[in-house]
């Protein structure tokens, strides 16, 4: 049976001028059952933190596209993968409804954010820190597929 998670991150920062602003939202996927999303934050240029059950992920953002690497460590703290990712090709949009508690619609939204592509190099480490697979992608495609 698969289980699937979606790890939801919801961070809000303060103000930093030294920092880009990024009033949007931008969606990782970093695996088929593993979603990563971060909205209206200051992102660039910090290192953001996700606790899970199983793993802990340390995202590094360069810009308010998406631009990034993703570092995922085990509950004994040993790197288990490093994800690259660079910027979406375009905003996206998803729609919704806003109901009432009387159950009336009373306003659509939109909801518009950054989905990064997988890019470059992924790696994947056993246990003992050596490299298990290799995933080449380019703007999204999965272009090759090394086990070591």
């Amino acid at each position: 049976m698969t289980l699937f998670l979606n790890l939801i991150l919801l961070i809000n920062f303060g103000l930093n001028p030294k920092s880009c602003e990024c009033h949007t939202q931008i969606v990782y996927e970093v695996t088929e059952n593993v979603s990563l999303y971060l909205r209206d934050s200051i992102l660039c240029d910090k290192d953001l933190y996700y606790f899970g059950d199983s793993a802990t992920y340390i995202i590094n953002i360069s810009d308010c596209m998406g631009l990034s690497v993703i570092n995922k460590y085990d509950i004994n703290n040993i790197l288990i993968s490093t994800c690259y990712f660079t910027n979406g090709l375009d905003t996206l949009a998803e729609y919704g409804i806003v109901i009432n508690y009387l159950g009336e619609e009373t306003s659509i939204y939109v909801n518009k954010y950054f989905k990064p592509l997988p890019h470059g190099e992924w790696l994947y480490f056993t246990k003992t820190g050596s490299i298990e697979k290799r995933e080449i992608y380019s703007k999204g495609i999965l272009l090759d597929t090394k086990f070591e």
